[in-house]
């Protein structure tokens, strides 16, 4: 779903996984260095939160969905001590 050319000049630095941990990184990562990327690579891009909206569509709903799951979870627990 990522364009080929996008994903390895992105993963110049570091490869990316097929997990969706891997994919929120390289979002906010595209987000970050879109800049100094090159200009063939902002053709393909273009605006980058709608590039990803339109290939991933649900996925704010997915990790807002995760988050309750944790959040039920670790409020569940007799005591966490994540500082809150």
């Amino acid at each position: 779903m990522i364009d080929q050319d996008v994903l390895k000049n992105m993963e110049k630095r570091r490869p990316y996984e097929d997990t969706v941990t891997d994919l929120l990184r390289l979002i906010r990562n595209v987000g970050a260095h879109y800049g100094g990327k090159p200009q063939c690579f902002k053709e393909i891009i273009q605006n980058p939160s709608q590039y990803f909206v339109d290939r991933f569509p649900d996925l704010t709903f997915y990790v807002y969905e995760h988050l309750r799951r944790v959040d039920r979870v670790l409020g569940a627990l007799p005591s966490n001590n994540l500082g809150g």
